[in-house]
Parts: structure tokens; sequence; C-alpha cells
């Protein structure tokens, strides 16, 4: 009988965590070399333009994190001192951005999102 009630605890939890919410998105990633940078930035598109639309410090390892909402699948730019990302992100999104800030070619790598 334990067994039996263990195992529906089980499965109610992963049923649980396998439903996340799709009313925002999070891109959140990590800058290798930062330097002396130390605020990210996030633009988003209003009235045709890239406006800034959030903004986080990184931490010491040079993770950040921002979760929005979008009404529907939009381009966006995550800037840090003078190097510039973009992607197009949507809700239920859940992205990974990484870059090293000292790599002149300024490459990154982007995860998670079907429209990347």
């Amino acid at each position: 009988m334990r067994l039996k009630n263990f195992s529906l605890i089980v499965l109610i939890a992963i049923a649980f965590t396998a439903c996340k919410p799709k009313d925002s998105f999070t891109i959140d990633g990590t800058f290798k070399n930062p330097g002396t940078e130390k605020k990210v930035f996030l633009y988003g598109m209003q009235s045709s333009q890239m406006v800034a639309i959030d903004s986080t410090n990184l931490s010491e390892k040079g993770e950040f994190k921002f979760i929005r909402k979008t009404p529907s699948v939009d381009f966006f730019r995550v800037s840090v001192g003078n190097h510039e990302f973009m992607l197009i992100a949507k809700n239920g999104d859940e992205i990974n951005l990484e870059a090293d800030l000292a790599d002149k070619t300024m490459a990154y790598k982007i995860s998670g999102a079907n429209e990347v």
C-alpha cells in the first residue's frame, strides 16, 4: 500500500514539473571574460524600434537571467557593453545564451528556442 501511494505521489510530482508556465519566456546565460562590464540589458521591439525593456547585473560567475512576457513571437537583443546578441523568443521558451566577451568574432551560442 505504501509503495502504491509513493508511486502516485511521484507521478503527480512529475506531472506538475512537466507543466511549466507558458505565459512567459526565460533568457538566461553566461558571459565569460566580462571584464568591467556588469550590467546586461534586454531590448525588445516597440513601434519598429529596439528599446530597453529590462536590465540586470551579472553575477560573480558572469550569469544573468530575464523572465518576460510577449504577446507573440518577437525579436529581442541582449546587450552587455559593446556586445549585442540577437534572438527570437515566444512565451514558453527557455533560452540559454553563452558567449565569451573576449572573443573578437563576437560568436555566441543560443539553445532552448525553436525559432533560433
